[in-house]
């Protein structure tokens, strides 16, 4: 789809070499235009100083972790072609880990006979028989396989332009068991074992450009695997909202669904989130808060001199269930809304 015109991608050229990690939280996963040009895990980048992409593997394991690994590549801030690897661990009853490592053009890249991209003291790479990823960041080290191979999956409502300026998303897994070694600095290795999956975006536009919030539910328990993405294009308009259901081939546009109002997440848990259009009705019972991610506010005066173009971007995170009306299962995932304030 297309963007009109008069809605102009804002552009930053000169933002610090601290917003790469800013934006990689605020531009919450999204191709499909150019995804005959590369292989999925392969990077396309492109000169442009706002471009950012990111491949985003997620995980939840049996024993109540939720872990995320994100690999970015960016040209905000000083220098161009920038490389990150970012991990998030939570656990129930432990703090929060949040770390990543970023590295020069250089440090990088994607070697295709292997179909392995490098990045930092990470990798992620697509093998005959599934997603490997291996990598360390500061003192969490992470050995992973996933048992699905990554390919290229368009998604509804995944591409959007204005003619110059684009933002795209797609699939490379959508659900999956994955299985592998989670360790500690002077620790042993912990063995999980759960059910991932990973997407993939790419960006040259500004996070509130795109929208004001996100919604996406992730279940991934196999017999009840469910996943939806809401994306609202701002505070006014209602979220235009696609389901993928277990059994079904690719996931489903539903359109402009009636959706609970909500100017502010609530601070905690226990609430319920509706969206309905005609036969479908989607109720969300978020159970247990697990994350806040509030960017800019860990930068204080730089975080303020950003808000013009970045606005106030924050991320909850939530264990929640998704009841869905049409097929009457009751799904347990992984619930996250990505807001961006004025």
């Amino acid at each position: 789809m297309t963007v009109d015109s008069s809605q102009q991608f804002q552009r930053c050229n000169s933002l610090p070499k601290t917003t790469l990690f800013l934006l990689l939280s605020a531009l919450t996963s999204p191709s499909i235009a150019w995804g005959q040009l590369a292989k999925p895990l392969e990077p396309k980048t492109s000169h442009q100083d706002t471009y950012a992409e990111s491949i985003t593997a997620v995980a939840d394991f049996s024993d109540g972790t939720y872990l995320l690994v994100q690999y970015f590549v960016t040209n905000v801030g000083m220098g161009s072609g920038k490389g990150a690897c970012k991990v998030i661990v939570l656990k129930k009853g432990e703090e929060p880990y949040s770390e990543g490592e970023e590295v020069k053009k250089s440090k990088w890249g994607y070697e295709r006979e292997s179909q392995m991209l490098k990045m930092a003291r990470c990798s992620i790479q697509n093998q005959k028989d599934g997603v490997a990823l291996v990598g360390t960041v500061e003192d969490f080290s992470f050995d992973l396989k996933y048992q699905t191979r990554a390919k290229h999956i368009p998604i509804p409502d995944s591409f959007l332009s204005n003619g110059k300026d684009f933002y795209e998303y797609e699939i490379y897994v959508p659900w999956s068991r994955v299985s592998g070694h989670l360790t500690r600095k002077n620790q042993e290795p912990v063995a999980v074992s759960g059910f991932g999956a990973v997407d993939h975006s790419r960006s040259t536009t500004m996070p509130r450009d795109i929208a004001s919030r996100w919604i996406h539910f992730l279940g991934l328990h196999e017999g009840k695997r469910c996943i939806v993405r809401m994306r609202f294009p701002n505070e006014k308009t209602p979220p235009s909202v696609w389901i993928w259901r277990e059994g079904e081939s690719k996931p489903t546009l539903l359109g402009s669904m009636q959706f609970t109002a909500m100017d502010k997440v609530p601070e905690g848990d226990g609430f319920k989130l509706e969206a309905k259009l005609k036969d479908d009705h989607l109720v969300f019972t978020v159970q247990t808060f697990l994350y806040r991610y509030a960017p800019l506010e860990e930068y204080g005066l730089l975080g303020a001199m950003l808000q013009p173009w970045v606005g106030k971007p924050e991320t909850r995170t939530y264990r929640a269930n998704l009841k869905d009306a049409k097929t009457g299962i009751d799904s347990p995932g992984i619930l996250s809304i990505s807001s961006n304030y004025k």
